[in-house]
This record gives structure tokens, sequence and C-alpha cells, in this order.
């Protein structure tokens, strides 16, 4: 009996990492060819070639394409992983090999299209006919990668039983992409209130200020910025919604409605009266401080810090205030059992500490810096002492390095230079910056990097993702080592984020398989680390033998 449900296991696991890499591969396709066409597709010849219709509604085809698998996720959710079991028995004796290939063909066939548009854009320019032959390719490419994945019975039952889900995501795309249209109608309106807005504050402090809201231009002295619709608040605003949403539907139980909803008027004014207080600080910053400072660091980070502080004042308003909390519930104490075991105690913040960290040293040292990160060393000093205090809770079983974690950290590290494209111009501005130091200098700053890229930021990413989010995400108490039992949905959303968090997402997330594939294995967060450990070292040592200074 116990063998036949190893043996089930392994094929649940064997099927289980098909389907991941099935999809690893669609989306591997996909990205070659926007590496491939990233010096051809620029925004002019976007906007007056075959691509000039899709190029004019690019922000509002981006925003369906982001909320609506984000909307279906979250309303399928409860039965998610019942659809994953029939998708998992489905692929069992689904015969994929053929479609596979058919699936390659159709993909040949549209990245040649794609290609052969792009490469004479001109010629086809005012023509609707290629470009609808270009989406009929796309959507045979996209139904022969359904169908490789699983059976045409599958798909159907799946479409039958989740009809109106699908059509409720739909809606609630185009409902936020309607949304995002008002929001630019009365952007202005926004707009020309930060300028009033950031220049009574000023004027608290500065007796010369100046501004023009017909050029909705605002200064103090010889430093004067133009407000653009950028600056009006509305991605502020726009972000605290969709967080707020997310937010209350994964917790509803926690909150009684509809009262729990004053978090939407109050984030949204909160938000917004940051947004002046951020306008006002980067014009005070760039008249007595720094005007390189205040429109490079300051003004890209400045707004992240706002939006993090306001959603955890927000998280921690909603959850205080009695009549925002639902009423708590007595139940008959159940037996713990492993999954729903707590962690050692203070083992979550060992976990999580240094990652924040690391996210807080970014984001705030970032204000501070303009193109060059010369405080980088700091951050390897503040989250070198953060591991160094918890370091009493990490057993990571410090050994020999596993030839698992070996092959792959470095394949990992061939990933993300295939993947990732080095940008020149950030390289140029390294080996400039290099050039005013003194040699010792350079040194030190190479050595701290490394250090950091090598050691600090591998274990607090680690940590974090493996030792803490996947085994969360997995039901399981975060711990250093273990079985850790496979759970796709787990996998793949911490994969994601991982992605996300390092800006190229698709060669995060395939980094982030692999290091959560390792940790799974292994049963240690330590072969993940190492692995991890081993890729940015090797990246490190290409960074500094070919002077791609933008990949590191």
């Amino acid at each position: 009996m116990k063998l036949t449900s190893a043996r089930a296991s392994s094929q649940h696991r064997r099927h289980t990492w098909r389907i991941i890499l099935l999809i690893a591969i669609f989306f591997l396709q996909f990205e070659a060819l926007e590496i491939g066409l990233r010096d051809y597709y620029t925004p002019d010849v976007a906007r007056s070639s075959v691509w000039a219709p899709l190029y004019e509604f690019r922000q509002y085809v981006f925003s369906f394409l982001v909320v609506f698998p984000v909307a279906l996720l979250l309303i399928t959710w409860p039965r998610l992983r019942a659809h994953y079991g029939q998708l998992s028995r489905a692929t069992i004796s689904h015969s994929w090999g053929g479609m596979f290939i058919m699936q390659l063909a159709l993909y040949t066939c549209f990245a040649w299209t794609t290609y052969h548009l792009s490469m004479e854009p001109d010629k086809y320019a005012g023509s609707t006919l290629p470009l609808i032959g270009w989406g009929l390719l796309l959507c045979a490419t996209l139904g022969a990668s359904l169908l490789m994945l699983a059976p045409r019975g599958y798909w159907a039952n799946l479409f039958r039983t989740e009809g109106k889900s699908i059509i409720l995501a739909a809606a609630a795309a185009l409902l936020t992409t309607a949304l995002s249209l008002l929001l630019q109608k009365i952007t202005p309106a926004l707009a020309l209130g930060t300028i009033q807005g950031a220049e009574f504050i000023l004027s608290l402090v500065y007796h010369d200020v100046a501004f023009d809201l017909d050029q909705r231009v605002l200064g103090t002295g010889d430093f004067l910025v133009k407000v653009s619709n950028d600056c009006a608040g509305y991605e502020g605003i726009a972000l605290i919604t969709v967080f707020l949403t997310v937010y209350l539907f994964l917790f509803h139980r926690e909150f009684r409605f509809p009262a729990v909803l004053v978090a939407y008027p109050v984030g949204i004014c909160i938000i917004y009266a940051f947004n002046v207080l951020r306008v006002a600080a980067l014009v005070s910053l760039g008249s007595s401080f720094s005007p390189s400072i205040a429109l490079a660091g300051f003004h890209s980070n400045a707004g992240w810090i706002a939006f993090l502080a306001v959603a955890t004042g927000l998280i921690a308003f909603l959850h205080r205030v009695r009549w925002c909390r639902a009423e708590e519930k007595q139940a008959p104490e159940p037996q713990k059992s492993r999954s729903a075991a707590s962690a050692e105690p203070g083992l979550v913040d060992a976990l999580l500490f240094p990652f924040i960290a690391l996210l807080a040293s970014m984001l705030i040292l970032g204000t501070l810096t303009v193109d060059f990160d010369y405080l980088y060393p700091v951050k390897v000093i503040l989250v070198g002492a953060a591991l160094w205090y918890f370091r009493a809770q990490y057993r990571l079983g410090l050994g020999k390095i596993s030839m698992t974690a070996l092959a792959t950290g470095v394949g990992v590290f061939a990933l993300w230079i295939v993947l990732v494209p080095n940008a020149p111009a950030d390289s140029a501005e390294y080996t400039r910056e290099f050039a005013q130091w003194p040699a010792w200098a350079v040194v030190v700053w190479v050595l701290f990097r490394l250090a950091g890229s090598a050691i600090t930021v591998p274990l607090a990413e680690e940590l974090a993702f493996r030792g803490y989010l996947l085994a969360r995400f997995s039901g399981q108490a975060p711990s250093m080592n273990g079985q850790l039992p496979f759970n796709w949905i787990a996998v793949a959303a911490s994969s994601l984020l991982f992605g996300i968090l390092h800006g190229q997402w698709f060669a995060g997330a395939m980094a982030g398989l692999a290091y959560a594939w390792l940790r799974i294995r292994k049963n240690s967060v330590y072969d993940a680390v190492a692995a991890h450990m081993i890729t940015n070292f090797l990246l490190s040592g290409y960074v500094m033998l070919t002077g791609n200074w933008s990949l590191w």
C-alpha cells in the first residue's frame, strides 16, 4: 500500500514538473521573441507602422492583460487546488508530444511573421489585413499551447464550470480599463491640486516660491520643475486601490463589511496628500541641496516609500479599529499538526528582517543617489548586521555544496546571461564614475559589491522567499530545514514575486523556480542559498571580466 502511494506521489510530482516546464518553455518563447525585436521595435517605428493600432491602445491592452488573470485567479482561488488536481489527472494519459511539435510549428510561423512585419514596418503601414493574420496566428499558438498542457476535454470542462468566473474577470478587467480612462480625464485636476498644495507648503518655508498653473510649473529660486500628469498622484491612487482590493479579498473573513470599505476614501486621500508632500519635498531638496538627487533618486523612490508607508499604516489601522474587525468566534481548539504549527520563536523575525533591511536600504539610500550607487557598501553593512544579529536562528547546516546546488547555480547564471539584456549606457556610467575615483576606493567599492552580491543578498532573499514565503504559501510553518511538500501554487506564486522583485520578471521567476525546486528536493534552505550564491558569484565574475556593469 505504501509502495503504491509512493509511486503515485512520484508520478504526481513528475507530471507537475512537466506542466511547469511546458509553461516555462511557452514564456521563454515569447521572451526570446521580445529580445530579438528589442532593437527594432521602437516607439517611432510603432507609431508609423502596421503596429500603430496596437501602439495607440497599448495602455488599455496592457491593463486588461494584467487585471484579467489576476481577477480570475482571485475569483477561482477557493477552487484552484481542485482544478489543479483535475489538470494533473488529465495529463497522466495525455499524449502531448504531437501537440508540442504543432505548437513549435505555429510559434515558428508566428515569430517569423512578427519579425517580417517588424523588419519592414513601412511596407504594411495602414493595412489591417497583416495585423489580422498576425492576431489569428497568435490565437492559434495560444490554443496549441493550452492543448499541449492538457487534452481538449479538460479545457472544455474548465470553461464550462468556470464560464461565469471568466466573464466576471473579463468584466473586472474592462471596468478597470474604463476607470483608468476616467482617471486620465481627471488627472489635470489632480495635477493642479498637487501644485497648489505643494505651493502652500513651500510658502511656509520659502519666500520666493514661483508657480504657474497654466504651465504647471513650480519652484523656488533657480530651481523650477514641471508637474506632469505622471506626478499628479493617480498612480498612487491606483496602487492603493488595487492593494486594498486584493488585501480585503484575501482576508475578508477578518473584517466587517461594509464598514471596512472606509479604507478606500481614507487611503486615497492619504496617498494623495503624501504625493503633495513628495512634490514639495522634491522642490525643497532641489532648491536647497542637490537638483540632480531631487530629480533622480528622490523622484523615483519617494513615491514607493510613501506607498509602503500608507499601505502598512492602513493594514495596522484596519486590524486595530474595532468597528472594522469581524467578531471573533470561539471555536474548539484543533489538534496541532505540522502544517498548522507555528514557527519556532524568533524564526520569523530572523527570516524576514534581513530582507526588510535590504528593501528599506534600497529605497531610502536610493533617494540619495543619482546614477551611481556609491552608497552600496552601507546596504551591505546594514543587511550584514541584521544577519549577524539573528545568526543563532540560522541552522543552515553549512557544509559541502551538493552537485545539485552547484549545477542549479551555474544553470541559473547561464539563463540570466541569455535573458537579461546589457544596458551599455548604464555600464558606461560605471566606467566614467570609476575613472574619477582613486584606485583604492574602486577596490573597496567592488569588494563590497562582491560581498553583497555573493553573500548578503542571496542569504536575505533565500531566507525570505524559500525559508518563509514558500513555506507559508504551502500551508507549512517557516523552517530552515526539513521536508516541504510540493505545492505548485506556492512554488509559482513565490517564484513570480521573486521575479517581480528583480525587475526582469521572467528571468527572475525562472531563477525562483530553480531555487524553490532545490529547497523542496534537498529539504534545506542551505542548498537554495548555496545555488543563489554560486549564481551571483559567477555573475560578478562575468561582469568584472566583460565590463557589463549593468548586469550587476
